[in-house]
């Protein structure tokens, strides 16, 4: 379906994780489904909801995701070297 695709092209910009179709299906039936009256260019009225709130339609994190790139290994979701473990390497002595 081409909204879907062009759901997929939204947000594909915006996670480093790839949009399914069915989570593009399940992102139209969403927004969709919230509308107050008959919706009459549905493709329209989808991507100005996306570029509203592009955020709230991303699917889900998988468990663990820390984000990209490198990491502090006792902080997470601090980029490496976190500015707590800096300072513990220059006060040791």
């Amino acid at each position: 379906m081409i909204v879907d695709e062009m759901i997929r092209s939204e947000l594909a910009a915006l996670t480093p994780h790839p949009i399914t179709p069915e989570h593009a299906a399940h992102v139209r039936q969403l927004i969709l489904s919230r509308a107050r009256t008959l919706v009459k260019n549905p493709h329209r009225y989808i991507q100005r909801a996306l570029r509203r709130d592009p955020h709230a339609y991303l699917p889900e994190q998988p468990a663990g995701y820390r984000g990209v790139g490198r990491m502090c290994g006792k902080h997470p979701f601090m980029a490496e070297p976190c500015r707590a473990c800096a300072a513990d390497r220059i006060a040791k002595p």
